[in-house]
């Protein structure tokens, strides 16, 4: 019973999170496949470096994601705007 009513309660609160994503043309989309995603990662950390002064992990992984969705990442970060993604500002 109690199950219940969580279960009920975290729809609820998913249903109003999502209802707040339509008036702004929020699409929510399946994320890409991890393989593709990991592949991304490790060639733009081969080829731009990781660690200090280079991208880090987190960088890399918000690159591949971008690349894998085909979206442009969202980032002033001069490293990741040196790599082939499309980037905006």
């Amino acid at each position: 019973m109690l199950c219940s009513r969580i279960r009920n309660h975290e729809a609820d609160q998913l249903a109003k999170r999502l209802a707040k994503l339509e008036p702004r043309d929020i699409a929510l989309r399946d994320p890409p496949l991890p393989g593709r995603v990991l592949a991304h990662a490790v060639a733009v950390a081969d080829r731009h470096g990781v660690g200090q002064r280079a991208l880090s992990n987190f960088d890399c992984f918000h690159y591949a994601y971008a690349k894998t969705a085909g979206e442009p990442l969202l980032t002033l970060d001069r490293l990741l705007r040196s790599t082939d993604a499309e980037t905006k500002p």
